[in-house]
């Protein structure tokens, strides 16, 4: 969550230029097995902040003609935090996020599944974030 909110704060801070080529490539998940990352990012997902606070931090700088845009930006990083807080363990925070922020979440397999479990109460939550942290096992 620290990278989104670092790019966050540097997008407000003026303007931004495009660098047309890629400088690299690669599969994080190979060099992120490699260097233990599901233990270190299990403790880190705990200490995910909330949307409200990461958004409390940027929204002073955000000019009005550029509000819908950040509330974009914002349904990706609340995509993002939603599922920190499940593989974190944080399943309240997670439903919340989704509650809260639904409609400005991108549409992914993800927000379906947790769109789908939610409709159906405790049993259906509980479902769709074992699926969720099952499938981050995996990776």
């Amino acid at each position: 969550s620290q990278d989104l909110e670092f790019w966050g704060m540097l997008a407000t801070q003026g303007p931004w230029g495009f660098i047309p080529t890629s400088y690299w490539i690669g599969d994080s998940r190979v060099v992120g097995k490699k260097s233990g990352w599901k233990k270190k990012y299990q403790k880190r997902r705990k200490l995910c902040p909330t949307v409200e606070q990461w958004e409390r931090r940027l929204s002073q700088s955000i000019p009005d003609r550029s509000r819908s845009h950040f509330e974009k930006v914002r349904g990706r990083v609340a995509a993002g935090y939603m599922h920190a807080k499940i593989i974190g363990g944080d399943f309240e925070g997670a439903k919340h996020i989704l509650r809260k922020y639904g409609p400005t979440l991108p549409a992914t397999k993800v927000k379906q599944l947790l769109s789908f479990g939610a409709r159906f109460g405790p049993v259906g939550w509980k479902f769709a974030t074992t699926i969720i942290r099952f499938r981050e096992s995996l990776k």
